[in-house]
């Protein structure tokens, strides 16, 4: 049996597809919609690669119980801090994690829906963050 070499686009795509079925169990809210999955598809290999490397970095230094919000965001790997800039904020308001606003946007929504709620504590959000990183090799 062959193993099946995965692109990185794809492996992001899938990412936030299980994301956002993880979010939405637990806010009824959608975190991602078709035009977010073209966007990442206009990135290509080299900039899916950039999140995945950066994601795989952060929990490398700080462990995967530290990770922030905008850490698993690919759009915040992007822009941040130029969040003005952001697609998916333009699509979905700029949120407010990461520029210290109030904001209604999608993302401080779904932060709304319980006290003290992180994404990145649903349960199941490690084991598809760990999915991401199978057969991927990282640029130095």
């Amino acid at each position: 049996m062959h193993n099946q070499i995965v692109s990185a686009k794809d492996k992001v795509k899938t990412f936030l597809e299980k994301k956002n079925i993880l979010i939405k169990n637990h806010t009824k809210l959608d975190y991602i919609n078709n035009e977010d999955l073209e966007d990442i598809e206009s990135w290509g290999e080299e900039g899916c690669t950039k999140f995945i490397n950066e994601l795989h970095e952060i929990i490398n230094n700080y462990g995967s119980d530290d990770i922030a919000d905008g850490d698993i965001c690919p759009w915040c790997c992007f822009y941040f801090p130029n969040c003005l800039a952001c697609s998916y904020g333009k699509r979905h308001e700029i949120c407010s994690g990461r520029r210290g606003i109030e904001s209604n946007s999608l993302y401080t929504r779904i932060i709304r829906v319980s006290p003290n709620f992180k994404i990145n504590e649903i349960p199941g959000m490690s084991d598809i963050t760990c999915e991401l990183f199978e057969g991927i090799c990282f640029i130095d």
